[in-house]
């Protein structure tokens, strides 16, 4: 919808489409929920922490998805304490993803670009290399170590190992 005179490239987000858009980013508030809250945060009567702005029209109200997506940004830093994080914390952070889009406090989802047998060139040993992505890693095993990583896969689903 683009209809804000003020702003006319804009695309605005009625009150329930805001509604949706935040339950998705964050997702502990149903979409009826955040329409409470949106109007809540809508009254200037009442003391909030953060206020969205809105754009009024022949008394609806309408949101900018950029002014959504601050508001996003902010409450997840405010749900993280605005830390700054240093060394193993940093780093744990970091391993999970936390923050970002594949990751999560229970960890990131894993995308495996290749899995390949390779030999040494100079050593002549053999050895897998697998490659991750989000974020981009290599990692080499030996292959007792590519081994144990398949057996203790396996067990975790149920299988039995060779």
């Amino acid at each position: 919808m683009k209809i804000d005179p003020q702003c006319p490239n804009d695309e605005l987000y009625g009150n329930s489409q805001a509604a949706q858009f935040l339950s998705q980013q964050l997702s502990d508030r149903t979409p009826d929920q955040w329409e409470l809250w949106l109007r809540n945060n809508r009254n200037v009567s009442r003391h909030v922490p953060y206020r969205i702005d809105v754009v009024h029209i022949s008394n609806r109200s309408f949101y900018r998805p950029q002014d959504l997506a601050k508001f996003i940004e902010w409450e997840k830093s405010r749900r993280l304490g605005v830390l700054k994080l240093s060394g193993r914390a940093a780093e744990a952070m970091l391993a999970y993803g936390i923050g970002t889009a594949t990751g999560s406090t229970t960890g990131r989802k894993l995308e495996v670009i290749g899995v390949h047998e390779q030999t040494d060139q100079v050593t002549k040993e053999r050895y897998v290399q697998l490659i991750t992505g989000n974020p981009f890693r290599v990692y080499r095993l030996d292959l007792d170590q590519a081994r144990d990583i398949a057996t203790q896969l396996l067990h975790a689903v149920g299988l039995p190992s060779w």
